[in-house]
């Protein structure tokens, strides 16, 4: 006598191997990037895909330079600016140095917002276009720690700056390069 599974058991195992084959098809779809394909993973690759709407450069602090004085509100190296590529809304928070620098009342936190012009908001785009996946393994040292997040409706994607590659805080890396001059453009732009 043969035994017959149930056809509840051979439903559930239906289910189970529908489900497997979808998650396998959707990791394939999305190059094994938790992100559904929104955010780049190759080396080479923008990180501003079609669908990312906003991107943030930012700095955790750190490089080689002197500290701040005690009892300064804040550090020079931290700041963060955020750029919304669809309406060209800009924002920050960094720290703002007025006088020498040499007394911890000269530290100052600031946060500002600011829409751009057209032109600005071309030349802060292109910035971000340039801002590419790196393959590179760099060993740096003596630079502040720099990271960029792409942001695509609720989802974020962080790349960390391949001057420090080695340490391996971050699964995806970007060009130093691309990086620096995002953070410079957006930090001109923001001064204005």
């Amino acid at each position: 006598m043969t035994h017959k599974p149930s056809s509840s058991r051979v439903r559930l195992a239906v289910v189970s191997l529908c489900v497997s084959l979808m998650a396998a098809v959707a990791s394939c779809d999305s190059g094994g990037d938790l992100g559904g394909g929104v955010f780049a993973t190759e080396a080479g690759a923008s990180v501003v895909t079609s669908r990312v709407d906003a991107i943030v450069a930012k700095s955790d602090g750190g490089g080689f330079v002197g500290p701040a004085p005690a009892g300064a509100a804040c550090d020079r190296q931290i700041w963060s600016y955020s750029f919304v590529l669809s309406n060209g809304m800009l924002t920050w928070s960094r720290c703002a140095v007025t006088g020498t620098g040499a007394n911890a009342s000269d530290y100052v936190p600031e946060t500002g917002a600011r829409t751009l012009t057209t032109s600005e908001r071309d030349a802060a785009r292109a910035a971000a276009n340039a801002v590419k996946v790196s393959s590179r393994n760099i060993c740096g040292a003596d630079k502040p720690t720099l990271s960029v997040e792409v942001r695509a409706g609720q989802t974020s994607k962080a790349y960390g700056d391949d001057f420090y590659s080695c340490t391996t805080m971050f699964d995806i890396y970007v060009e130093s390069e691309g990086l620096d001059a995002l953070a410079a453009m957006l930090s001109s732009l923001a001064h204005q």
